[in-house]
């Protein structure tokens, strides 16, 4: 029993570091800035994306003292 879930720890610490090791490569559809105001792409892009039914990530900043600089990213 012991065996086994080490044996199945292995696996999953291998498959992460693979993932990790693999590049991934994204294109920013869509980019605002704290007022909503499009800095990068737009949303016509970011509404073709979507209906062609590619992936889409989604991050987002939090200003919680509203000085206009990040203080969480996610």
């Amino acid at each position: 029993m012991k065996t086994n879930i080490i044996k199945t720890m292995l696996l999953l610490a291998l498959s992460c570091l693979w993932c990790m090791g693999s590049a991934q490569t994204f294109d920013i559809v869509l980019a605002t800035d704290f007022d909503g105001n499009v800095t990068e792409g737009s949303k016509s892009e970011l509404i073709k994306y979507i209906r062609e039914g590619k992936p889409v990530r989604v991050g987002w900043q939090l200003d919680f003292n509203e000085d206009k600089e990040p203080d969480f990213d996610h």
